[in-house]
């Protein structure tokens, strides 16, 4: 067993292992579109490390092998919406 790392920091938006966050899903819609985590955490208003550790979570709590993997299944599942280009 893992274990526990205690409290982020990050509010209490931390889930109860039944869904993703919105905070995840907000990061992993950014992931998606193509920016890296420094945009992103620049965007949000966050440190970068924040970032890391919400799309950590979002791809564990999927079961996923990776960041692309979570995103297909968030897109799969509806959690999130990506346009196309164009």
């Amino acid at each position: 067993m893992a274990p526990d790392r205690g409290s982020t920091g990050e509010g209490t938006d931390e889930g109860s292992g039944d869904g993703p966050t919105e905070q995840e899903l907000e990061v992993m819609r950014l992931v998606a579109q193509g920016l890296k985590d420094a945009a992103i955490a620049r965007r949000l208003g966050v440190a970068p490390v924040t970032i890391h550790r919400r799309a950590q979570r979002f791809v564990r709590r999927v079961g996923a092998r990776s960041r692309p993997h979570a995103i297909a299944i968030a897109i799969a599942r509806g959690w999130i919406d990506v346009e196309e280009p164009g």
